[in-house]
């Protein structure tokens, strides 16, 4: 049985593999032909080309699929599953990733809606890789304007305002019956996240489980009739398929979700195990499981639901057991129980933690405690009288909706007094593929331990000579310069968004030495936001103090002071190897808005690599710096102003600085139309690597080396 579990891991691995191969399904068929042939024909070679076969049948789940083209106007969608960072839809053009701002459909809602192309997401080094998700879902991105519902699921559970907002945590018990989140409060959804027990309002095989059960054990009561007549099969029979029937209705009425198909299919090979008397082989049922999921939609595979769903259930068949086995035989009944639900809770959380630590970069240290005290009041109390409730509408479903509504509020009680900080944990990509492989390391369970500490804990890769990165930020500019005596220098924060405090976590740098934000506009600050308070600061330069109607850079200002950072402006001393150039003490713009045309002006030297940074200065501002004659007369590489502006570059300044490389941070399909096609002309003569074509940009002074994040470092 466990041979099928491999085949079924290599057909995973097929899926996986195709966006770096993506053969056709010509050659994949030709490709399976043969292997059939071969193990039909040849035992010698047949688990050889058995295990190729599925790998290849995993490649062709994703090559089978229709292209998805890019398009704009009116569509008919029908929602599938959130994924790459939109909602995949099955559309009448098409497989499209839609792009929603604020409310968005439900899965398995029918939607009309107006969409227009977009930019791509920004891609962090390190983070989810949405290209590669794209290619996987064999869809085109679009942004929607506006969309209507024109039906929901068909017998989909529906809220019943009138009845679930009498007691005090209505909301809640409707969330864990539908999975339907909009009705709990930020509050108790925060709770719910740090205490780790959030996965309660996924429908999942707990709910799922317990509806199959309560069915099985009724039909079983009444199918005695049956037994008494001598009709054996029948006995046996009614009770199985009432409890798939019974499952296959559940996951319906709440829309198919991840968790939804994986607990019916292995609800069903349980069930059938049970009724032919065949022992259940739970690696091999799981296998199988994900095998038929990822048949259905390849696109699954890079859903959170997916990765969590089936993690938390390998975590729980691999890592518990291990556990119970280090409980006495001669230990206290109740010792036995604990123990179990805290081994079961154990091992869903550490099946977690890889995807916790990648896409959430934290990880709830109580999940593993909290689960077990508050798992009977939310499981096996909350929910079946939130579901019995559904079933009666009088007096009998009031007392069930209260007793549910006095367990959430026990469980609610015990998560308050439980209630902690999470865990920071980040991680790049490439250390989910090694924890995941450390955590199948057979028997060394001490020495698992010991590496899963050492992966989590590993400090900082120091770089051997410095380092400049262009981050790819979207429409707005961050540059980090790594230097070899491991200082870190931050030129500029990029616009409103975390992602950037998130890019730091994965590089686990714990301290930025100085930053340099060039200007108060939002894009070139925004990202400060979140480090601050996050990240320690050693210093910050700025051209002057934030006026008035400046309401973010104020705000950074203020909190600056209050962590007591150093705030410095262009007539301090500058660190060694950097020249100011720009604004100098009496220079004064003429524009209406002179923002862009005092940003400051970086000439840093590093072992003889002359970069020039140059935020969004305009052509005002190049005037005056070919006026003073302070520009070098030949840079290495020059940050291109106000990401490509029309207003900026001009051919003065251009033939002045006589660039090898020039870097234009922007974001893709912006707004602005950014870089404007006659700066791309004028700087013809220098070669151009753009962060919304190249992703990232890496430079190595020293060896006066460039690469993007799409291609390996030479």
């Amino acid at each position: 049985m466990y041979e099928l579990s491999i085949c079924c891991l290599l057909a995973f691995l097929g899926i996986w593999i195709w966006p770096f191969w993506e053969p056709d399904v010509l050659q994949l068929g030709v490709g399976i032909t043969t292997l059939f042939f071969l193990v039909w024909c040849n035992k010698r070679a047949s688990r050889l080309a058995l295990w190729m076969l599925f790998f290849l049948l995993g490649s062709l789940f994703v090559a089978r699929l229709p292209q998805g083209l890019p398009y704009e106007g009116s569509i008919v969608a029908d929602v599938q599953m959130r994924v790459c960072g939109g909602v995949l839809v099955y559309s009448n053009r098409g497989r499209l990733i839609l792009q929603f701002y604020g409310e968005h459909p439900r899965e398995g809602e029918r939607i009309a809606a107006r969409v227009i192309k977009t930019a791509e997401p920004v891609q962090f080094p390190g983070a989810v890789h949405h290209t590669q998700c794209l290619k996987r879902a064999r869809a085109s991105r679009v942004k929607v304007k506006q969309w209507v519902s024109m039906s929901k699921v068909q017998d989909r559970i529906e809220y019943d305002d009138s009845r679930f907002r009498l007691v005090e945590h209505g909301g809640l018990l409707w969330s864990l019956m539908s999975g339907e989140r909009s009705f709990i409060t930020p509050e108790t959804k925060k709770l719910l996240q740090r205490t780790g027990t959030a996965h309660f309002l996924a429908i999942s095989g707990m709910h799922i489980g317990l509806v199959s059960l309560l069915v099985f054990g009724v039909l079983r009561w009444i199918c005695v009739i049956f037994l008494v007549a001598n009709m054996n099969t029948l006995f046996r029979l009614l009770p199985y398929v009432g409890a798939i029937g019974s499952a296959y209705w559940y996951a319906s009425s709440v829309g198919w979700p991840t968790s939804a198909q994986r607990s019916v299919i292995m609800i069903f090979f349980v069930t059938l195990a049970m009724f032919l008397g065949r022992k259940v082989h739970v690696w091999t049922v799981l296998a199988v499981t994900a095998f038929l999921v990822l048949y259905r939609e390849p696109a699954q595979w890079d859903t959170l639901g997916f990765r969590l769903s089936f993690s938390a259930v390998a975590g729980i068949v691999w890592i518990s057991p291990r556990i119970i086995r280090l409980i006495p035989l001669d230990a206290h009944p109740l010792i036995h129980k604990m123990g179990k639900s805290f081994a079961v809770s154990f091992g869903a959380s550490m099946g977690t933690l890889p995807w916790m630590g990648w896409y959430f970069q934290e990880f709830p240290i109580v999940g593993w405690i909290s689960n077990v005290f508050v798992a009977p009041f939310l499981g096996l109390i909350a929910v079946p009288c939130a579901l019995l409730s559904s079933l009666h509408q009088g007096m009998v479903g009031d007392i069930l909706l209260a007793i549910g509504s006095a367990s959430i509020s026990c469980a609610v009680i015990i998560l308050t007094h439980l209630d902690a900080a999470p865990m920071k944990i980040a991680i790049n990509d490439w250390e989910v593929l090694l924890l995941i492989a450390i955590m199948c390391i057979p028997k060394r369970d001490i020495l698992r331990l010991q590496l899963i500490v050492l992966v989590l804990g590993r400090p900082q890769f120091p770089v051997l000579n410095t380092e400049i990165v262009f981050l790819s930020v979207g429409q707005g500019d961050a540059t980090v310069i790594q230097w070899s005596n491991r200082e870190i220098w931050l030129i500029d924060a990029g616009p409103k968004n975390p992602q950037l405090l998130r890019y730091f976590r994965r590089q686990r740098i714990r301290r930025i030495d100085r930053v340099f934000l060039s200007h108060s506009h939002l894009d070139h600050i925004g990202g400060l936001l979140h480090i601050l308070g996050e990240i320690e600061v050693g210093e910050v330069w700025m051209v002057r103090p934030p006026q008035r109607e400046e309401e973010v850079f104020s705000l950074l200002y203020e909190r600056m002071k209050k962590e007591k950072i150093a705030i410095r402006y262009p007539t301090d001393v500058p660190p060694q190897n950097v020249n100011i150039l720009h604004p100098l003490q009496n220079w004064k713009s003429a524009a209406r808005d002179p923002v862009n045309e005092e940003s400051l002006v970086l000439d840093i030297d590093i072992v003889g690599y002359r970069v020039l940074f140059t935020g969004d200065i305009g052509f005002e501002a190049e005037r005056y710096l070919l006026q003073q004659d302070i520009l070098s007369s030949e840079y290495d590489l020059v940050k291109v102003a106000h990401h490509g502006s029309r207003y900026s570059s001009s051919d003065e300044f251009i033939k002045t600085v006589k660039a090898d490389d020039i870097v234009i941070s922007c974001g893709s399909n912006n707004r602005f139309g950014h870089p404007n096609e006659g700066v791309l002309f004028r700087w013809r003569n220098s070669r151009i690597w753009r962060t919304d074509i190249h992703g990232s940009v890496y430079v190595q002074p020293k060896s006066n080396t460039l690469w993007m994040e799409e291609l390996a470092k030479p």
